[in-house]
């Protein structure tokens, strides 16, 4: 097990991770509780993913299909963000544990 998927692990109770194929899908924790456009409200409807990166399968990048909120719109053109830009944005304190294991691993 990589350190991402231990990671994943750890979050994966809070946000209702079900591990589909070589990606992790799951409700976007920042974007699950605005309306959509019909105006209904999808708590556990799976929008987003942890999907591993093309050239290396044990980095893994999120994205949400809704782009909802700004947290989850990520980076770039495409959106999404690296694994440690979201811990950062969704629990703050596992970012900082994920980035000294992995400087100190």
């Amino acid at each position: 097990m990589t350190l991402t998927e231990k990671y994943i692990q750890k979050i994966s109770s809070d946000l209702g991770v079900v591990l589909s194929g070589n990606s992790y899908s799951f409700p976007c924790p920042f974007c699950k509780h605005l309306p959509t456009t019909t105006g209904k409200i999808k708590l556990n409807k799976r929008t987003a993913c942890f999907i591993p990166e093309k050239n290396c399968k044990y980095e893994y990048n999120f994205y949400c299909q809704r782009k909802g909120s700004n947290d989850c719109r990520g980076d770039g053109t495409g959106g999404g963000m690296g694994f440690l830009n979201f811990l950062y944005r969704y629990k703050p304190y596992l970012g900082e544990r994920f980035k000294f294991e992995k400087e100190h691993t």
